[in-house]
């Protein structure tokens, strides 16, 4: 089975850390399924944080961006995948099961994933594959909604409801991760006036008026 480390998760599964460092051991994949819905329950009660451009500018290293998006994005999977469950019949529509997938996936990653603030390439790669997978959660959604509408009778004004919940919840974290991927690539290519997503020399004024 997968190896499970971390503080966090290691507490959750009732081991202990040794002296020299956190525990890592196996389990089945049932089982660790199982520990991964307690962790969706477990943030899912949590209230994210709304991100504001101050933050936003206080992470702009990589470190720093990492450690807001670490502790963030997992609350914020986790509401989803549970706002997902929360509709009657969404099992038996194909787009919903394949977007609750998705998320629930990127939400594994998230929670396995150790966070090395000194070597952040597996927290990289973490985040990297989960832009990649939102590209189509959109058009499933879409096409999602619309047949558990007709299937289950769900009303114009609570499907939007529903969708504005969910697509607003992207904004936060789309910010994040475009803010902790902009981050690793100025390390590479700096640019001066930049931090992050954020450009200080930006003048919004000037933009509408083009």
């Amino acid at each position: 089975g997968p190896a499970l480390g971390g503080a966090s998760a290691s507490r959750r599964c009732g081991s202990s850390s040794s002296a020299s460092g956190s525990a890592a051991f196996h389990i089945s994949e049932e089982r660790l399924r199982e520990f991964l819905q307690a962790e969706v329950s477990f943030f899912a009660a949590q209230e994210p944080n709304s991100i504001s451009l101050r933050q936003v500018l206080d992470a702009a290293t990589p470190e720093r961006a990492a450690a807001l998006s670490h502790k963030e994005l997992p609350i914020r999977f986790a509401q989803r995948i549970l706002q997902i469950e929360g509709l009657d019949g969404w099992e038996a529509s194909p787009d919903l099961v394949e977007v609750h997938g998705l998320y629930f996936r990127t939400f594994r990653d998230l929670r396995l994933v150790e966070l090395e603030v000194k070597r952040l390439d597996a927290f990289t790669e973490v985040i990297k594959k989960l832009k990649g997978r939102m590209r189509t959660v959109i058009p499933h959604l879409a096409t999602g909604m619309r047949s558990l509408q007709e299937s289950e009778g769900y009303s114009e004004a609570m499907i939007g409801q529903w969708l504005d919940s969910f697509l607003l919840s992207r904004i936060g974290t789309e910010m994040l991760t475009s803010q902790y991927m902009a981050c690793v690539d100025t390390v590479s290519h700096p640019r001066s006036g930049r931090h992050g997503i954020v450009d200080d020399r930006c003048d919004p004024a000037a933009i509408c008026l083009q």
